[in-house]
């Protein structure tokens, strides 16, 4: 996302195993609905489904699916006052 600040890197369990495979968190100066349609563009640009979009308050979630089946897991909460907006976005191996 343009004007991001990445804050953290994981691989949780090395990839080893389902679940998270990897995980990003930045924070940005956009707003937490303004970074949601930022990546629903970039899923569409790349070929991806957006299959959930949900908004409460100022806290959005947008999911979909990577082309190598991994979940794709968008999270963006606005900050309080002038605090910038946190975002993390997580790939994830899908659980039977």
């Amino acid at each position: 996302m343009p004007g991001a600040k990445v804050t953290s890197t994981e691989v949780p369990g090395g990839g080893q195993s389902e679940g998270p495979t990897s995980m990003v968190r930045f924070e940005v100066a956009s707003k937490a609905a303004d970074v949601a349609e930022f990546y629903k563009a970039e899923f569409a640009r790349a070929g991806l489904k957006v299959e959930n979009d949900i908004s409460s308050g100022g806290n959005i979630v947008v999911t979909g699916k990577a082309h190598n089946g991994e979940d794709l897991v968008i999270t963006a909460e606005d900050g309080a006052g002038e605090a910038a907006t946190q975002v993390s976005i997580t790939t994830a191996r899908a659980t039977l």
